[in-house]
């Protein structure tokens, strides 16, 4: 591959040595091996109804697969891809018929059936599980091998096919055994995991995949380096395959590389600054306006380039009752001062200090967009300190709404359901991230919830729910992601869905 003065300069002028950085170094180079550089790090368990972390998630899409998922992109967002299941049936607000494909086996050979299913879906939807995607329980009746019915008697039937993209179906075996869940993978998906040691994760292609692979990628190793620089060198120096994540800046450059290919989606992520509701200042919802009157969104597009599109409202466009909000996000310093002065900060006079935590490395231009809001924020009086942590350090304060009083994060659920991000987010009972505890909010998102028509749920969501979120606004949507990577040109044919999500199925290795 040649590497260009312009682009080896820039990439590599934060790191001396690739090796200094990557450690010891990926296996050479061989027909049908991908090597897959991840921006962010896993949980170390890979149970996953144990986390919302997207490098798991994204190891999730290779390994498992679901009942059915959505592609999220096109003319019809809602209309589903059918996967495990051979069809299904809504039968009423609360009832779904499934039946299932026959002759699917897991990894370890077993035949799926609908007990599996059974399993599977009880225990994503059970109370206390980290990825809390499901307002509540479901209750499945096995009828035959492969056909059930699932009841769900606290949220609609069409939400529980929405859920369906973050359920990967288990073998019923493993749920009861939870230290396997946690310790390893056992799907249905393209490839099989083979194990971890120091040069990543492995996985190699599944013969017996249902679905068949019109590619020849046999194994991928993937590996996190949380560097941006890091990973691109790599990619040019011929070490790795394909990496996630780029800077603006180096999509536009690896455009014009010989040997290198490029893609963007539109993502179904939103950037967030997050508030940590639960304590002063931000337990006040006039300061959390404030605070986003005060940051000129337009102005960090500019800085975002290409890694970025504009965000008119508390959820992206793709999702189930997403619409345009007036005045969403508005760069106003009188209103911001206004809102101090109420609050009883007149021009931030008596405010606690105000500790913003971001990462380093993940998300695209997290630290300059990060610097920029801080100067912003410090030229209305807020008394704000930046703290830049590396990803894994990061990981860890995200979901602890006692680290810092701002966070900078993303959410990419690449399902149509907006409860994923709703309830998770702004329901005081979860209040992930943000721990927020507003009953106003809680009001309209039961509404919500209760309402089994689709299309009136949609409008109770576009006209009540998302306006009250944007008022009390537990926190800010900055800007939705553009998902970039790049990939050697001897890969050719990945897919990529609207959350980033790689398709190796139809991949070839030249």
């Amino acid at each position: 591959m040649k590497l260009s003065r312009r682009t080896f300069l820039m990439a590599s002028a934060a790191i001396p040595l690739t090796a200094a950085v990557l450690g010891a170094p990926l296996q050479a180079g061989e027909t049908g091996v991908v090597r897959w550089l991840s921006p962010e790090n896993t949980t170390g368990n890979w149970d996953p109804s144990g986390n919302t972390t997207l490098a798991n998630t994204r190891i999730e899409f290779i390994v498992f697969d679901t009942l059915l998922r959505y592609p999220m992109t096109g003319d019809d967002l809602l209309e589903p891809e059918l996967r495990l299941a051979e069809s299904f049936e809504i039968i009423d607000g609360a009832n779904v018929d499934i039946v299932l494909k026959k002759g699917i086996t897991f990894h370890d050979g077993a035949e799926l059936t609908a007990e599996d299913v059974k399993a599977s879906l009880e225990y994503y939807s059970r109370e206390g599980a980290a990825r809390a995607f499901y307002p509540g329980p479901v209750k499945v009746t096995v009828k035959d091998s492969h056909s059930l019915t699932v009841t769900t008697e606290t949220f609609p039937s069409h939400s529980f096919l929405f859920l369906q993209v973050y359920s990967p179906i288990l073998r019923a075996a493993d749920v009861a055994t939870p230290e396997k869940l946690q310790g390893s993978m056992n799907g249905t998906g393209p490839f099989r995991y083979l194990g971890t040691d120091a040069s990543g994760h492995s996985f190699e292609a599944f013969d017996g995949h249902w679905g068949g692979s019109t590619g020849n990628v046999k194994k991928i190793v993937v590996r996190y380096v949380p560097d941006g620089n890091a990973r691109m060198l790599a990619l040019m120096s011929g070490e790795a395959e394909v990496i996630e994540r780029l800077e603006p800046e180096q999509y536009a450059s690896l455009q014009s590389e010989e040997g290198v290919g490029t893609q963007k989606v539109n993502s179904v992520e939103n950037r967030y600054l997050h508030f940590r509701c639960n304590k002063p200042p931000f337990d006040d919802y006039r300061v959390r306006r404030a605070a986003a009157a005060a940051i000129d969104r337009d102005g960090l597009l500019s800085l975002i380039g290409e890694a970025g599109y504009k965000a008119e409202s508390v959820l992206p466009p793709m999702k189930l009752g997403s619409t345009p909000l007036p005045d969403y996000g508005k760069y106003d310093p009188e209103l911001c001062q206004q809102l101090l002065a109420e609050a009883g900060y007149p021009g931030g006079s008596g405010m606690p200090e105000i500790e913003y935590i971001t990462s380093t490395g993940f998300y695209p231009k997290s630290k300059e967009i990060c610097e920029a809001i801080t100067a912003m924020l410090q030229a209305q009086g807020f008394p704000i300190t930046l703290t830049v942590m590396e990803v894994a350090a990061w990981n860890d304060a995200y979901y602890n709404v006692n680290a810092g009083n701002m966070i900078d994060g993303g959410w990419a659920p690449n399902s149509p359901e907006p409860n994923i991000q709703l309830m998770l987010q702004y329901s005081s009972k979860i209040g992930l991230v943000t721990g927020v505890s507003e009953p106003s909010i809680d009001a309209v998102l039961a509404k919500q919830v209760a309402e089994t028509d689709m299309a009136t749920r949609a409008k109770i969501i576009s006209d009540e729910v998302l306006p009250e979120i944007a008022d009390k606004l537990p926190n800010q949507v900055l800007f939705n992601s553009n998902m970039m990577i790049a990939t050697s040109s001897a890969l050719t044919g990945i897919g990529m869905t609207a959350a980033g999500d790689l398709d190796f199925t139809a991949a070839n290795m030249a």
